[in-house]
């Protein structure tokens, strides 16, 4: 994801007085402790796929009260279907999703079996993971506010804007890579949940960075936003698994996407790959 918070702690630190501060850190407390119990429960039953997935990218996932739906969680409810397996969905920030997959340096279980969350296949993340075949092509986008009437066809457009940019993810590596140090921009201001974030658009950010697909989302469900230009990045798609796929999970994951991709008349699983973008990027879904 390619395809989003220092900033924002470092400036409640200096306006805040001590007493609120001190009762913001217990809330922060609180919070953090309820985190770890979800995110860190007991290992769930056998015959359970874990997935990991960040929430805050519709259509590929996006929570609806205590549930998760999308794009990436149907299909990886066929994938663990054909392993016979169920389905239990962790919610984590999208730059801890990888780390999730590990057994850590004390031979812990793994937090997640899969990752389902719209990431993309790079390099940098193949020397820490195994990934599926690709399932989706995506772009980045430009986004901004309907009432900036910016417009966005190169790097060199962003110069005195500050740009924000989903934290650990291909957005940040785009910003980096092409705009740090070589566009004179204002301020590049890394963000961790696309949701909350875009409440601030056209106020602390004049633009921001996200995958195409998710940037489309937003467009459809909202008037005040724009996508204003689009960053040809042919990013790839593809589930993540440990290193060496200990359970198998690929071989699967590999079979249900060529199935659901197949032109047959045997329909093997409750979605064929065209009912499922029609269902999520169509409008049936949001």
């Amino acid at each position: 994801m390619a395809y989003y918070r220092r900033q924002q702690r470092r400036e409640r630190g200096r306006s805040v007085p001590v007493t609120i501060g001190a009762l913001a850190a217990l809330v922060l407390i609180v919070i953090v402790a309820s985190l770890m119990t979800c995110s860190r429960a007991s290992q769930p039953p056998s015959g359970t796929l874990v997935v990991g997935t960040s929430t805050d990218f519709p259509p590929f996932e996006k929570r609806f009260g205590r549930e998760v739906r999308g794009f990436d969680m149907d299909l990886c409810a066929m994938i663990a279907k054909d392993m016979g397996r169920e389905v239990v969905i962790r919610d984590f920030a999208f730059d801890a999703l990888l780390p999730s997959l590990g057994s850590g340096s004390h031979g812990e279980d793994p937090l997640v079996d899969i990752v389902c969350s719209a990431m993309t296949i790079t390099e940098a993340r193949e020397e820490v993971a195994d990934f599926s075949e690709s399932y989706f092509d995506a772009n980045q986008a430009v986004l901004a506010s309907s009432e900036s009437g910016f417009s966005y066809s190169s790097p060199n457009d962003l110069s005195g804007l500050v740009v924000a940019y989903q934290e650990g993810t291909t957005s940040q590596t785009w910003f980096e890579e092409n705009v740090m140090g070589k566009v004179n921009v204002a301020e590049g201001v890394p963000f961790e949940n696309i949701g909350i974030s875009l409440q601030r658009l056209g106020r602390d950010y004049d633009v921001m960075i996200v995958d195409g697909p998710v940037a489309d989302s937003f467009v459809k469900s909202r008037d005040d936003v724009i996508i204003s230009g689009m960053i040809e990045t042919s990013e790839q798609y593809g589930f993540a698994v440990a290193e060496g796929d200990p359970q198998g999970i690929l071989e699967h994951a590999d079979k249900v996407l060529a199935e659901i991709k197949e032109n047959s008349q045997e329909k093997k699983h409750k979605f064929s790959y065209d009912e499922l973008v029609e269902k999520w990027f169509g409008g049936g879904e949001s």
